[in-house]
């Protein structure tokens, strides 16, 4: 049972969500300038290599439109941080000690 009213609780829960928000979205912009700049250039030269590509074998075509594909799936949920604007989580791991939460980028959609 708290301590404070219920309404001064409700505001204080609030607070604490935006102090959270604002925590995550710091981190978001720190991450989203040091995993885009160097996915940007790994996306650009799996596009040379795949626009020029006679000569590669099929094993190594196949590989770079995975790679291609994999890159993209980062680019995506970098984008979903940096849209981020409100705080939704799930239970990533769980022991006797601790409930771990991890970000949930698709709340609408359940797995």
């Amino acid at each position: 049972m708290s301590d404070y009213p219920e309404g001064l609780q409700d505001d204080k829960d609030r607070q604490v969500e935006v102090e959270q928000l604002a925590a995550i979205q710091q981190v978001v912009v720190t991450l989203s300038h040091g995993i885009n700049n160097p996915l940007a250039g790994i996306i650009g030269a799996i596009e040379v290599l795949l626009r020029n590509e006679q000569g590669l074998p099929a094993e190594a075509k196949e590989v770079l439109v995975n790679i291609r594909q994999e890159a993209e799936k980062i680019k995506k949920i970098m984008s979903q941080l940096k849209g981020l604007k409100v705080l939704h989580t799930t239970s990533y791991l769980r022991d006797n000690a601790r409930d771990i939460k991890m970000i949930d980028l698709n709340p609408s959609k359940k797995s």
